[in-house]
């Protein structure tokens, strides 16, 4: 008992301690955050990568050996478009320095041996340190509006939360994604508080950014107007700041887009943010997604329509979506037509695997993960397994009453979340999507169980050892 009480007072003691300085205490978390992706770069997914992460590495290839943007590894090198820019140009950085070093070379989508590649370790090392900054950035944010104490805590569990973690092991652009998203949430809940421009300059730096990583981010404008009319009851302030955010972010994303366009002079480029992605073929998929769901089509259907779309030609992918062959595909076909309760369903299915479901995941055979183990633990009867992974099944709902008790206390730094939050049910396909809002889950699923803590203690009127009420 005396052992176990000590036990308690040091940790009391050491979070105390640390959550007293804020350097002390980001230093901590970037440490924690930094030695849990080492372990994980250097026992997970050693040698496999989606074929995406195999583009990827293509690409910042081609980059640094003056190929330019392309994922060809033969020449002609055609240009390439069907990838945002952001982490492949991030990819390339990495190479060009290890190739000071070492040599570098292309993957292979049949056998992309990656133990031959250390410059693909030295990428999975920077995006450990990616990652733990994205920590000490979202303490950082949660000292805006939660006690030293409480922010500390959050955040330095978050910085053990093995799905986000995971991430640095793999070629693929979520950890670097949701570094800008955390920092741009950092940046407008200081531009909202102030209303100084540098603040508003710099969530436009990384607005600019995350979109260039993956483009979801791109109609968040909107949602900055409304929080700023929220907050000020200004409507001209309003309209003002979002849209000085907006023309900064077309700015620092212009010559990206100014190269789509010389590529293919169609202006309805820009509405994919100059992808070769564009919404048309989006449409297309979402449906053939949704066939999947329903199982009226196979995986392996979905399959090959997408390896087809992949190895189109560049131009022949602008071709078809802006002149209605890709819309044709499925506007006439009578079978691809759902109902409204199959829509529905398929859009709660998207949002209910968005959401975090574990605490842990689990490597498969094929070398992927399976952020949801209970899944796999109740098809192979292993009970107590199960309900262990149920717990932080439990723990990852408490968000749900978690946003209602505290999003008033909050919402300063809520507006990224907030868009994420009501586009779920859209992008949730692919679950990995909604990474960089984890952390605000997170949150309050933790501050749901401090609730029910007190509540039980009946301490639940006392909220002045949880919120920072300087800017509320």
């Amino acid at each position: 008992m005396i052992i176990k009480n000590f036990g308690i007072i040091s940790s009391m003691t050491f979070i105390k301690n640390c959550s007293q300085n804020t350097k002390s205490a980001s230093l901590c978390i970037f440490a924690v955050a930094i030695l849990v992706r080492l372990v994980l770069i250097n026992n997970f997914f050693e040698n496999y990568t989606q074929s995406d992460g195999v583009d990827y590495h293509n690409i910042a290839v081609n980059i640094v050996h003056g190929n330019g943007y392309s994922r060809a590894t033969t020449e002609p090198y055609e240009p390439y478009f069907f990838r945002e820019p952001a982490y492949p140009i991030f990819l390339s950085a990495v190479y060009k320095f290890y190739s000071w070093f070492g040599s570098i070379s292309y993957l292979s989508h049949e056998d992309p041996n990656l133990k031959l590649h250390g410059e693909i370790m030295l990428a999975r090392i920077v995006q450990s340190f990616i990652g733990a900054g994205a920590c000490v950035i979202f303490y950082l944010t949660l000292l805006l509006v939660l006690s030293s104490r409480v922010s500390f805590i959050i955040a330095f569990l978050f910085s053990l939360y093995l799905p986000f973690a995971i991430y640095a092991s793999m070629l693929m652009r979520e950890t670097l994604q949701s570094f800008f998203v955390l920092s741009m949430t950092y940046c407008f809940a200081r531009l909202l508080i102030s209303l100084n421009l540098k603040w508003n300059i710099l969530f436009s730096l990384f607005w600019s950014l995350s979109n260039l990583c993956l483009q979801i981010t791109l109609w968040i404008f909107p949602f900055a107007a409304l929080f700023i009319l929220i907050r000020y009851r200004a409507w001209f302030l309003a309209f003002r700041h979002s849209m000085l955010s907006f023309f900064i972010m077309m700015a620092i994303a212009s010559p990206w887009l100014i190269r789509t366009y010389s590529f293919y002079p169609d202006i309805r480029v820009f509405k994919s943010f100059g992808t070769s992605l564009t919404h048309e073929y989006s449409s297309y998929i979402s449906y053939l997604n949704k066939q999947t769901q329903m199982s009226q089509i196979t995986q392996d259907s979905l399959n090959r329509v997408q390896h087809i779309w992949y190895n189109t030609s560049e131009y022949q992918k602008f071709e078809n979506s802006f002149t209605g062959t890709v819309k044709t595909l499925y506007s006439t076909n009578s079978s691809m037509r759902l109902s409204i309760h199959d829509k529905l369903r398929s859009l709660f299915i998207n949002f209910r695997t968005s959401w975090i479901e574990s605490l842990w995941f689990i490597e498969m055979d094929n070398g992927r993960m399976h952020l949801r183990p209970h899944t796999i633990y109740m098809k192979g009867e292993n009970y107590f397994l199960l309900i262990a992974s149920l717990i932080p099944f439990v723990f990852g709902y408490l968000a749900l009453p978690g946003i209602l008790f505290f999003l008033r206390k909050t919402y300063i730094i809520l507006m990224p979340f907030s868009y994420f939050f009501c586009i779920l049910p859209l992008i949730g396909n692919e679950p990995r999507r909604a990474l960089p809002i984890h952390a605000f889950i997170f949150m309050f699923s933790i501050l749901m169980t401090i609730f029910l803590y007190k509540k039980v203690r009946r301490s639940v009127n006392n909220n002045s050892d949880i919120f920072n009420e300087h800017y509320n």
